[in-house]
């Protein structure tokens, strides 16, 4: 009978250690999740200004090239018209 009991109460230390350990273990994952979230976001958050930079720039190309079609297409006017 004592040793029943002995086993019984091994298996409830046991039971309750582990629930102990797997609740700790929820946590750990949980905050570790959570660091990995944050960490994404701001990847995320540093690749979008990184692209808002970078699409400013091609705005910016876009209107020179729009320019310089504008003037070589007015000095080609200029010269068709001298020519003729």
């Amino acid at each position: 009978m004592a040793s029943m009991l002995y086993q019984l109460s091994v298996c409830v230390v046991t039971v309750i250690q582990l629930t102990s350990s797997q609740s700790t273990w929820d946590n750990d994952v949980s905050s570790c999740a959570d660091s990995d979230s944050e960490q994404a976001l701001n990847q995320l958050m540093m690749m979008n200004s990184q692209l808002m930079k970078v699409n400013a720039q091609l705005l910016k190309a876009v209107s020179q090239l729009q320019k310089d079609v504008a003037e070589l297409k007015t000095g080609s006017r200029q010269k068709d018209a001298r020519g003729k």
